[in-house]
């Protein structure tokens, strides 16, 4: 009963028919290009970043809340985090810069995002590896950031 409505059901479900898939069309054998795991069910962009980053050590980020809001602070960028063009402008200019550890960047921006810049809480500047070019830190806007989009209430009368 405490399970209900956090979406464990389908992930289970997803996980059965993407087991079948890969049994059915790749013999068994896991997929390694980000397209092919990106069309397994269940599976977002997120989570094919991170299987082909830190699995296959490819050049695709895995960009959620907390990579977007380590990049908002570190770029200083006040577009808000919720908006899909932004996460694909993150994204899009991750991609051109990855390094060729990739595994290990996407696990250090996941990391940094979850830790010392987490979530709901003031960011931990001074014990941020990356205080000494993060333009949120030098300019003193980091715990102003992310931007998030205002919510749309629509009230009924």
């Amino acid at each position: 009963k405490l399970w209900e409505g956090l979406g464990y059901y389908s992930r289970v479900r997803n996980l059965k028919k993407a087991a079948l898939v890969l049994m059915e069309q790749y013999d068994g054998v896991f997929p390694k290009t980000y397209e092919q795991i990106r069309n397994l069910p269940g599976i977002g962009d997120y989570t094919a970043g991170a299987i082909c980053s830190i699995a296959y050590d490819q050049p695709i980020p895995a960009v959620d809340g907390n990579v977007l809001r380590v990049i908002s602070r570190l770029t200083e960028e006040e577009t808000p985090i919720d908006q899909p063009a932004y996460k694909a402008s993150v994204r899009q200019k991750l991609m051109e810069i990855y390094p060729a550890a990739a595994g290990d960047f996407t696990q250090a921006l996941m990391e940094l995002g979850a830790t010392v810049c987490g979530p709901n809480r003031k960011p931990d500047c001074e014990n941020c590896p990356c205080r000494d070019f993060c333009l949120g830190h030098l300019r003193g806007t980091a715990e102003s950031l992310p931007v998030k989009a205002p919510k749309n209430y629509t009230f009924c009368i």
